[in-house]
């Protein structure tokens, strides 16, 4: 499971819907996890559609940006057929969008062992 996800390709229509979202502690009713970013939208798993969401509240179904593959998908990255919310319908945007797991920055090297005490 990834604890940070990376949306690419909405910003034509929603630069605030890309970016990367954060795993909080909180599950939605389908039991996935529930993302969060740095502007306060929501990644969340939407079971009545079977679909992963991008929107202001994961309680709702209200969303600027959606899967559609319908796969019942444990993790937003197995989901596909991403589309943006336009004005007036869903809409596939030129070039697609993205969804992948951020992998943790790499751990620090161990601290250098002491130097040796000078001989007595």
């Amino acid at each position: 499971e990834c604890d940070t996800i990376t949306v690419a390709g909405a910003e034509a229509y929603y630069p605030d819907k890309d970016g990367t979202f954060t795993r909080l502690s909180i599950t939605t009713s389908g039991g996935r996890w529930v993302y969060q970013s740095s502007d306060s939208l929501y990644l969340f798993y939407w079971s009545p559609a079977s679909d992963w969401l991008i929107g202001d509240d994961y309680t709702v179904d209200l969303a600027g940006v959606r899967s559609t593959s319908d796969l019942s998908a444990t993790c937003p990255t197995e989901a596909s057929g991403w589309e943006v919310w336009d004005g007036w319908a869903f809409t596939s945007p030129s070039g697609g969008i993205t969804v992948s797991c951020t992998p943790p920055p790499p751990s620090p090297p161990p601290p250098s062992p002491p130097p040796p005490s000078p001989p007595p």
